[in-house]
């Protein structure tokens, strides 16, 4: 476990950086009342708090880009009194792409760094918050509050429980698949004496 007496820092970026959080993996070992412990789980929990604020507001950072984005280029062809000028839909994508990149560049790689599992330290594990907005910052460092901390686990309590509950499940149904695959001559045998 990663315990320290120094206070952590108030930039939850800096937190996952320092104890190696971006790595950490969700402790299942639950006792019966089936309650995942803060304690364990606590890098894993502010990770999970993490990427989903960090999608929120790049989310809707991108949706305000696009509208901006789209205002310009209609300005820009007003002014020109030229209505045919509009860029092709694959250059306004990379236009877009660009505009989002200039403004608010985590946003800009943050999907990549969702389906590569955050594993490009350089991109997607910054050491400080990467947003340009402070609000978004202090709107992330939120993660660090005992109270959101304490919603997080709930939610991952929720998913590891029904996760285990369908495994369980799964199991279960294969091991009676199986039972049944087993018996079924015997069954069928025994279908057929009582006809007769």
């Amino acid at each position: 476990e990663n315990e320290s007496t120094e206070p952590l820092p108030l930039d939850v970026f800096t937190v996952l950086h320092k104890t190696d959080g971006w790595n950490s993996k969700i402790s299942t070992n639950t006792e019966s009342d089936s309650k995942l412990s803060i304690a364990e789980n606590q890098w894993y929990i502010i990770k999970a708090c993490v990427v989903d604020l960090a999608l929120d507001y790049c989310t809707r950072f991108s949706k305000k880009a696009t509208n901006d984005y789209l205002e310009t280029i209609s300005l820009e062809n007003e002014s020109e009194n030229n209505t045919n000028k509009y860029p092709s839909f694959t250059e306004m994508e990379t236009q877009l792409r660009q505009w989002i990149n200039d403004r608010e560049p985590y946003c800009g790689s943050f999907d990549e760094c969702v389906s590569g599992n955050f594993d490009d330290e350089e991109k997607c594990r910054p050491e400080a918050c990467p947003f340009t907005n402070d609000g978004a910052c202090r709107y992330v460092n939120g993660c660090l509050s005992d109270s959101i901390m304490g919603e997080y686990r709930d939610y991952l309590e929720e998913k590891v429980i029904a996760s285990a509950s369908a495994s369980a499940s799964a199991s279960a149904t294969s091991a009676k698949d199986e039972d049944n695959e087993a018996s079924g001559g015997a069954g069928s045998g025994k279908t057929d004496a009582k006809k007769k």
